[in-house]
């Protein structure tokens, strides 16, 4: 405790303290000192520096790149409990089910652990969906999860659940509810355009769309349906452009389309 506030405090004073040599003039000493500033708090905060370009490969829909900057981050020994559980989900997703566990496990130790409670039960359950075959087990995981914790993230992993496990009409209903819950979300309008194509209603779809494209969407799935409402409504240039798209993510264990799937 006592080293993260001395750290707190030479964050605080070191900046000041180098505008203050450089607008005395000694423009030379300011800037090795500054450089000097900068490379230590690369090295003291490298953990969020590489979970800032793994979060953000992430959200490009490189997931390869985005697992290996989690693991530097984590592997930093110095990250908080939601870098660890955000390399863990990253792992699911590429299908290495056995090392998300170990690092889960590794992570369930910290001082932090209380701030991470949803996201570790949401890796839970995408394991015991994906890794032990019970759909229905990790629907039940998420659905007794107190209502004070749930978030959009909840809402989009719980709402490709009960999509995956078929029943359209509760799929509609959750989506739907979700999207009140959060309307710009983009897992969470995934899921819902994905049920309006598969329903046939395309000009709900098309609507979703118009939403989603804007938020950018990291999934195969996610332009894919976008580009599906796109080509129904007769839309061919923007049906083929998001079909590009899909093909520029990578397929996860998630991706209910894959890559052959795609026809332009």
């Amino acid at each position: 405790m006592k080293n993260n506030f001395y750290a707190r405090i030479l964050n605080w004073v070191l900046p000041v303290f180098v505008v203050f040599i450089i607008l005395t003039g000694e423009l030379i000493e300011g800037l090795f000192i500054l450089f000097a500033y900068l490379v230590y708090r690369f090295i003291n905060e490298r953990d969020k520096f590489y979970s800032y370009i793994g979060k953000r490969q992430y959200l490009k829909g490189k997931l390869e790149k985005a697992v290996k900057y989690y693991e530097k981050a984590y592997k930093t020994k110095k990250a908080e409990a939601k870098i660890g559980v955000s390399y863990a989900y990253a792992l699911i997703l590429d299908n290495k089910f056995q090392t998300a566990r170990e690092v889960l496990a590794e992570s369930s130790n910290v001082s932090d652990i209380d701030t991470v409670i949803m996201q570790r039960a949401i890796c839970e359950a995408v394991l015991r969906w994906k890794d032990d075959g019970n759909l229905v087990g990790a629907i039940q995981r998420l659905k007794h999860m107190d209502e004070t914790l749930r978030t959009s993230s909840y809402y989009g992993v719980l709402g490709n659940m009960i999509i995956a496990a078929g029943d359209m009409e509760k799929a509609r209903e959750f989506s739907e509810e979700a999207y009140r819950y959060n309307d710009k979300n983009p897992p969470i309008l995934e899921n819902l355009i994905k049920i309006y194509c598969e329903t046939g209603e395309f000009e709900r779809a098309l609507k979703v769309a118009n939403i989603l494209t804007k938020k950018i969407p990291a999934t195969v799935d996610g332009w894919y349906y976008c580009g599906l409402s796109n080509e129904k409504a007769g839309n061919t240039k923007k049906a083929t452009r998001y079909y590009k798209k899909a093909l520029s993510c990578e397929e996860t264990i998630l991706s209910t389309i894959s890559h052959k799937d795609i026809k332009i």
